[in-house]
């Protein structure tokens, strides 16, 4: 409406260029719809879904225009980003921590437990493995995560 309003030249003279910011953010989301709509495009294929996700976080662009013209927000910004170079030490250890801990799960657990998804019990050539298992990497780095958040309710297995 406000392109329609102002006229396409006046639109995109704007000295700060944030309507040119607003229209390549609304063309992308237009492009994320319709390739997240598309049939050529599951929704499980997981490169697929994570360009999604990375069209979808152009859209926080325009909260970023906020803090030229909040001053609260502006507080805000600059405490998270004292906080973020606080605490850059500990992050560090941490993605140590779990990477080591996820590789000692993988070489340790892999291919240890696997359950009958009938009665539950313990079948190790047939059976299944839990919801979170150490199998792959992926899975492995997933289960240290809960572990290290303490999200116990996640542990159920397959029935």
């Amino acid at each position: 409406m406000k392109l329609y309003v102002s006229g396409f030249k006046r639109y995109f003279r704007n000295k700060v260029g944030f309507n040119t910011m607003d229209a390549i953010i609304v063309l992308v989301s237009i492009v994320e719809v319709a390739l997240a709509a598309s049939l050529l495009w599951p929704s499980e294929d997981v490169t697929n879904s994570i360009l999604i996700t990375v069209l979808r976080s152009f859209r926080l662009l325009r909260a970023l225009k906020l803090a030229r013209y909040w001053l609260r927000f502006q507080l805000i910004l600059e405490t998270l980003g004292r906080t973020l170079i606080g605490i850059r030490a500990f992050s560090v250890i941490l993605i140590v921590f779990t990477y080591i801990f996820t590789l000692l799960g993988l070489e340790f657990f892999a291919g240890k437990g696997r359950f009958d998804p009938v009665t539950g019990a313990v079948d190790m050539e047939n059976g299944d493995p839990a919801t979170f298992n150490f199998e792959n990497f992926l899975c492995s780095l997933f289960t240290v995560f809960i572990v290290l958040t303490n999200d116990m309710q996640s542990f159920t297995f397959n029935q």
